[in-house]
């Protein structure tokens, strides 16, 4: 049985300047099924993650999802096919508290289209996400500007604004990276 590819990343490549961050790079990914990359520091993890979202311009190669070619589509067009990401480096908005920052996300064409076009309570969805990645709703975690949230919280932050796209794909830059056991299995539960 041919089972269609949801993802096929065909020789992508890309330099910046004379370095040769990724190489000829080609992988398929069928729905269902999970794939991770391993390399050490340096070794382009992250380049492959924003070839893929378009967040950086590849050299050579192409990326395409259900069949069709992507990587000539800007990013909040791969958001809105179904194609969501985390960032290895956590940036929320630190003045804002948890929940709020979930309000980009909440307000996107392709979450409208998902409920039917009328968004509802966007401050509940936005804390009923944050409880499904581990916020504890009788606290008051969800309310602190995420600026003062301890690592775990901000990665876990990263993953509800991924999940709040209900992408078909869900590409996890570096998520477990600083936690404590006890996290990575609080949010391998979540994600696996």
């Amino acid at each position: 049985m041919n089972q269609t590819k949801l993802l096929k990343v065909i020789n992508i490549s890309k330099s910046f300047g004379g370095v040769k961050a990724v190489r000829n790079v080609s992988f398929d990914l069928k729905p269902g099924e999970l794939l991770g990359v391993i390399g050490p520091n340096g070794s382009g993890k992250t380049t492959i993650v924003n070839l893929i979202t378009r967040f950086v311009k590849a050299t050579s190669g192409d990326v395409m999802f259900h069949g069709e070619k992507i990587n000539h589509l800007p990013p909040h067009k791969i958001i809105r096919l179904g194609i969501s990401r985390t960032f290895q480096m956590v940036r929320p908005f630190y003045k804002l508290p948890a929940y709020k920052n979930m309000i980009i996300p909440l307000y996107s064409p392709r979450v409208k289209n998902f409920i039917g076009g009328k968004y509802g309570d966007r401050d509940a969805m936005a804390l009923d996400l944050l409880e499904e990645v581990g916020f504890e709703r009788d606290s008051f975690v969800a309310y602190k500007p995420a600026g003062i949230l301890p690592q775990g919280y901000l990665k876990r932050l990263e993953l509800a604004k991924a999940i709040s796209l209900q992408p078909e794909l869900m590409i996890l830059d570096e998520l477990f990276s600083g936690l404590s056991l006890a996290e990575v299995a609080r949010i391998v539960s979540i994600v696996g």
